[in-house]
């Protein structure tokens, strides 16, 4: 539907912004409604939701997956060091890369994408602590996420 690519490209945009000097912060989330009738009818009839009771994404094998339709926002302040320091605020990260990709989720189409997408990050990353965000991890389907874990071990 594109609300995802955008979410990317706003916090990948904020970031170039940001190094680039053309700006010192930038905030950038989105919110989602899943209590929409219209959604909740076409995931429904799609055979996307949930059907047995809650159980996180790891504990779903052998029960069906589906979603667990939710509403939920998420934001992000961006923001040069410099100017974080300068009004007395500590840095809690360094975004170093903003990378996206899709895959059809066949075969081994998602591992293959996750790993070339690793080539390319891991390169900026420095030792120490390193987290990497993926969708992936919270689909709420079957094995995508233990085939994102095995692309690399942070």
């Amino acid at each position: 539907m594109g609300e995802e690519q955008s979410g990317v490209d706003a916090v990948r945009i904020a970031h170039a912004r940001i190094q680039a000097g053309q700006s010192d912060i930038a905030l950038v989330g989105g919110a989602h409604n899943g209590e929409r009738h219209d959604l909740l009818m076409l995931y429904g009839f799609g055979g996307h939701v949930l059907k047995d009771s809650f159980a996180p994404v790891w504990e779903r094998a052998g029960r069906g997956g589906g979603m667990v339709i939710a509403s939920l926002g998420a934001f992000l302040v961006l923001e040069a060091r410099e100017h974080a320091l300068a009004r007395g605020a500590k840095p809690l990260a360094r975004l170093s890369a903003v990378l996206s990709d899709r895959s059809n989720r066949r075969g081994d189409t998602t591992k293959t994408t996750l790993t070339r997408m690793w080539s390319t990050l891991a390169p900026q990353l420095s030792s120490g602590h390193t987290a990497v965000i993926s969708g992936a991890f919270w689909s709420g389907t079957r094995d995508i996420g233990r085939t994102c874990l095995s692309c690399r071990r942070l």
